[in-house]
């Protein structure tokens, strides 16, 4: 079996035994809480600076916490979308960030890179277009392939 497949199967059987679990939250509550009380107004401000300070970033091969920006960033999408910031924990959402995860699971260093770059490129199309519920699900990809790069940061 190759690297690759067992690394692939490995992430299978976690995310499979993952759901027999009660599962935690993507978005921590004292993110929420934070998101929430900043007011709409404020999280569209705030989204727009964070999301272009993020793509920007990538783009220029910053070493950040990609996977820091990225939940606070899915939180104020979350917000944007529901209209309120809440721990997006529905079944919808953890499929998205389970399928980027398993994608991200099977890709080189360098594919996940790029795939995050990529799929920044689209949170912030979607953001601009006002199409929060779009937003917000490139921000759960984009969460999915941070955690994969920066776990390959020392």
């Amino acid at each position: 079996m190759s690297p690759r497949a067992f690394t692939t199967s490995i992430v299978a059987l976690i995310l499979a035994v993952g759901g027999c679990v009660p599962s935690e939250h993507i978005v921590p509550k004292n993110i929420s809480t934070m998101v929430n009380e900043q007011g709409r107004e404020r999280t569209y401000d705030l989204a727009w600076q964070d999301i272009r300070r993020f793509e920007g970033a990538l783009s220029r091969g910053e070493s950040l916490d990609y996977s820091s920006d990225a939940v606070i960033i899915l939180s104020r999408m979350n917000r944007l979308a529901e209209g309120k910031a809440g721990a997006v924990n529905d079944a919808s959402s953890r499929e998205t960030l389970e399928r980027a995860a398993q994608e991200a699971a099977g890709n080189e260093p360098e594919d996940n890179l790029r795939a995050l770059g990529v799929t920044a490129s689209k949170l912030r199309e979607a953001f601009d277009k006002g199409n929060f519920a779009l937003a917000q699900q490139h921000a759960l990809e984009c969460l999915a392939y941070s955690r994969a790069v920066d776990d390959l940061v020392p």
